[in-house]
Order: C-alpha cells, then sequence, then structure tokens
C-alpha cells in the first residue's frame, strides 16, 4: 500500500505495525481525542497470539481456496485445490442435474469431507504451538452453498429458481464452527456477497464495477440508486474447465502467457518449471492472454477462426506433466468468445440500465481471473468494456471474509458484522438481463474479438 520511496524512507502504516521493543509515538495535527493504551512489550509473537486463529474458503465451482490472514489481515498462508465435484460436471448445471438424479448426499459427502482433508493440512504446522479457538468463514456461490450445506438444490434447476436458503448459515467442519455468508439469488452468490464486502463497493461511487470472472461470472455495479447485479452466465471457461488444454488456478498452471517471435513465455503459478514442459494446462487468465497475443500476430481472425496454417492443431504453448501437447485449439477459442460474449454484453447492458456511461467505469477484476490476470494483455478480446479504469483484486472472495472474520473478535462484533453481510445481500438488486429486450441480439454480435 505504501511506495517503495516511502518505505525507503522509514514510513509505514500505523494500523499495520507491531512493536517488538520499547517505543514513542508522536501524534501530530490532531483535533480529536487520542487515547493510548499502555501494554506489556513481549514481541510481535506474542502480541499475534490474541483472539482465535481465522480461516476463510472460497469455495469456487472449478477451484477450492483456503487462506490465513497474516499480520496485515490480508491472506498468507493457503491452499488451492480443484473442486472435487468436478467429477459430476464443470458447472454447477451439471452438479444439479446430478442432485436431481439423486446424487446430492453423495456430493455432499465428497465435498465436506475434501474440505476436512485439506483443513487438517492447513492447520498441521500451524496449531503445533497454538492452541487458539479456530474460525471459519465460507463464501460460494448459491448452487455450491446449497451442496456444502446438503439443502434441497430443486428449486436452483427450474424457473422460478427459488433456493432453499439465501441467509447466514452456520454450520461446522471438524467441531470447527462455520459462518456460511449469504446469497443474493439463485445466481447470485455468498461468493459475490463477499466480493461487495471485501472491496467495500457499497460505500465506492457511482460507476464503480465488479467483475468476479470465474465459471459463473457475475458482475455488481454501484449506481446512484444503490447496486444492481448480474450473473453473465459465461460458462466454466474462463476457468480453464472445458478447454482442451485448460486446468483451474493450481501448483504447475500457466497463469500468463506472451509471445517473443512466436515463442510463447510462460508464468506459472507455485512452482519452478523449468521451460515448457510439466505444466498442469492454462487457466483461463493464460488463455485469454494467449488469445490476445494471436490476434495480434494476426493467427486469429477477429472472427475467432484460425489462419489455415494453425486451423487443424491449434498453436500449442508446451507439455503437459504425461508429455501430451498443450495447445489452442479451435474449439478452445469457440468456448472463449461464448464466454466474451455473455459477459461483455451483460457489463454493458447494466450500465445501461443504471444509467452509466462505459467508458466512466472504474471495474474491479475479481476471481481466479482477477489473480493472474493482466488487463492490459488482453484488450483485443473484448471481454472487459473500455473504460477509465481497470484493477486485478486478486481474489475478492477471499478479502470478504478476512474482513468479517478481523471483525468478528468476540460474539458482538460477530452479530454486527453477520447483519451487516444479511442487509448487504439483501440490498443488491438483480436484473436477469437474458430475458431482457435485446439481449440476444447483442450476445450475437459481440462473438467477434477486436483488433
Amino acid at each position: 500500500m505504501l511506495s517503495s520511496d516511502n518505505i525507503a524512507g522509514g514510513k509505514r502504516l500505523a494500523c499495520q505495525a507491531y512493536p517488538i521493543g520499547e517505543v514513542t509515538v508522536e501524534i501530530h495535527d490532531v483535533t480529536a481525542p487520542v487515547i493510548l493504551s499502555d501494554f506489556e512489550l513481549e514481541g510481535n509473537e506474542t502480541f499475534m497470539s490474541s483472539g482465535s486463529i481465522n480461516i476463510g474458503i472460497d469455495l469456487g465451482t472449478t477451484t477450492v481456496v483456503m487462506a490465513m490472514p497474516g499480520p496485515d489481515g490480508h491472506p498468507s498462508v493457503t491452499r488451492s485445490f480443484l473442486n472435487p465435484l468436478v467429477r459430476f460436471g464443470a458447472d454447477v448445471v451439471s452438479r444439479l442435474e446430478a442432485a436431481a438424479d439423486g446424487k446430492l448426499a453423495e456430493m455432499h459427502d465428497l465435498l465436506r469431507e475434501r474440505l476436512e482433508d485439506e483443513l487438517q493440512t492447513l492447520l498441521r504446522d500451524v496449531r503445533k504451538d497454538d492452541d487458539r479457538p479456530i474460525s471459519i468463514a465460507l463464501a460460494g456461490n448459491t448452487v455450491m452453498t446449497h451442496i456444502f450445506m446438503g439443502w434441497d438444490t430443486s428449486g436452483l434447476g427450474e424457473y422460478p429458481f427459488k433456493p432453499y436458503s439465501l441467509s447466514v448459515s452456520q454450520t461446522e467442519l471438524q467441531g470447527i464452527p462455520v459462518t456460511v455468508f449469504p446469497g443474493i439469488s439463485a445466481f447470485v452468490g455468498g461468493d459475490i456477497v463477499a466480493g461487495i464486502y471485501g472491496l467495500d463497493l457499497i460505500n465506492a461511487g457511482a460507476g464503480s464495477m465488479l467483475m468476479d470472472l470465474g465459471t459463473n461470472g457475475e458482475i455488481v455495479l454501484k449506481t446512484e440508486n444503490g447496486l444492481i447485479a448480474s450473473s453473465a452466465s459465461a460458462g466454466p471457461a474462463l476457468e480453464g474447465a472445458h478447454l482442451s488444454c485448460g486446468t483451474g488456478c493450481v501448483e504447475g498452471a500457466v497463469t500468463g502467457i506472451t509471445l517473443e517471435n512466436l515463442r510463447p513465455i510462460l508464468t506459472v503459478a507455485g512452482s519452478k518449471i523449468p521451460g515448457n514442459k510439466g505444466l498442469a494446462g492454462a487457466c483461463g487468465s493464460a488463455v485469454l492472454e494467449l488469445v490476445d497475443e494471436l490476434l495480434r500476430t494476426g493467427i486469429i481472425k477477429p472472427d475467432g477462426s484460425f489462419i489455415e496454417s494453425y486451423a487443424d492443431e491449434g498453436f500449442a504453448f508446451g507439455t503437459d506433466r504425461s508429455g501430451r501437447v498443450l495447445a489452442l485449439t479451435q474449439a478452445d477459442v469457440r468456448e472463449i468468445q461464448l464466454a466474451k460474449g455473455a459477459v461483455s454484453t451483460a457489463a454493458l447492458m447494466l450500465c445501461e440500465k443504471g444509467g452509466l456511461d462505459p467508458q466512466a467505469l472504474r471495474i474491479s477484476l475479481a476471481g481466479g481471473m482477477g489473480t493472474g490476470l493482466r488487463p492490459d494483455r488482453i484488450k483485443r478480446t473484448g471481454i472487459i468494456p473500455s473504460c477509465a479504469s481497470v484493477t486485478a483484486v486478486g481474489n475478492s472472495v477471499l478479502k470478504g471474509l478476512m474482513r468479517f472474520l478481523g471483525e468478528s473478535i468476540n460474539s458482538e462484533t460477530k452479530s454486527t458484522a453477520v447483519k451487516a453481510l444479511s442487509e448487504l445481500a439483501g440490498s443488491v438488486t438483480v436484473l436477469d438481463l437474458a430475458l431482457g429486450e435485446g439481449f440476444q441480439e447483442r450476445f450475437l454480435t459481440s462473438l467477434n474479438f477486436i483488433l
């Protein structure tokens, strides 16, 4: 949060600095009363040992992330892994169909068992010398929340798409209390509530937009009259699923691709893989960057088709752990076009509903895409409206979970935080743009890329 010059000059944020010895504090130009409390200074570790061990769980459709906050309150220790429910389908529709076929209990048990195993691994080293109580907050889309809680999902699979519950819920994992974030609608869930909460979007200026580009692609816009939201129905391509070369944002996944004289230069998550071999696959951010580069070099045309020399095999950029060639194929590009069309159309139509100029937007790009994506390297794809400001904010779900856990230091403050979440979820207006006039026409015309 501070520039390198400020840090070199000895400046620090007082709210994030921990005394480890005798300290003199000078207060300048303060008109309000200042209260300083005396306490025994016994070192940073003792100071940090108060309260509880906080864990946030981002229950994504494709990727699950567990995180513990560091000293600054931001996610520090993390674990990410593919959602075990991918065996029932890559998207929520497939999983709703599986639940309707009598597999809800199986999915519920499988998900819980995997979460408990990963939780045990996360805590293995932390709890060696730490007996503080543990608090967990979890957020996911409405379908994933229902499966995690074991709720009836039948109302989510057909019109009028009525959830079993959208309220804040309490449950346990391995006897540890878990607060589950509330949802907004059948298609805008607790993960978006967490994103809004983490970015404090409710207090942002009109024209601020949160684009969570995961499997479902939700978008929230702050207008003069409050928050409006929509699900873009992007499909799993933006998380790497349904792509021949795709994977979630896990260890060994390619998160970024640039071309130097058509030679792929890769950014890989969490590991030091030599060259372009032994990869897990490419996640959505890397695929979008590669599409942008292939548009720049003319290998992909504006209509999404490859030039003839690449039409059959696509564009290869590496090999996976089994030695299989990883390539972006024509079918992969078509999947990206469908996602791009849904997201860009939804964003523009939300602006129309809110009476805002798309070019004046200030977009916070979140989700797995917002972690690895470099907004300036996907402009040709047209998935994000051309606007004044685009910032990749990382995992906004974890930001919201960390904020909630930080505010829940006792039963009273937790009650206040839970109330704030409920009021926030209830204040968002959801627009079903797919049923709106002109959506299909705009969607079809937006499938082409921009050069």
